[in-house]
């Protein structure tokens, strides 16, 4: 069994707390609030697992990217991470990856 690889650099955990804080403001300005299934540590865990299991991202490049290309990759890598073993599935590439 493939263990997932959760040794983020303290740069890479700063900048994923950030992407997940700029989710929240988005999330927010569109519904009103979040979702009652949404949990900060299953999307934080769901981006580092993709970052460090198989497809790298540009962390900072997808802080940067407007919202829609954001949702896509943020909405993409949550549905489509495989949580035993941090790679992406059914041929999904973020836009922001490496």
């Amino acid at each position: 069994m493939t263990r997932i690889n959760w040794a983020a650099s303290n740069e890479d955990r700063a900048a994923i707390k950030k992407i997940v804080m700029r989710y929240e403001r988005i999330a927010k300005k569109i519904h009103g609030n979040l979702d009652e299934k949404y949990e900060r540590q299953n999307l934080s865990m769901d981006i580092t697992a993709c970052h460090l299991n198989g497809t790298p991202l540009d962390l900072s490049n997808l802080l940067k990217s407007p919202d829609f290309d954001f949702i896509h990759d943020l909405a993409g890598i949550s549905r489509h991470i495989n949580r035993t073993n941090g790679r992406l599935e059914s041929h999904f590439l973020p836009r922001c990856a490496i």
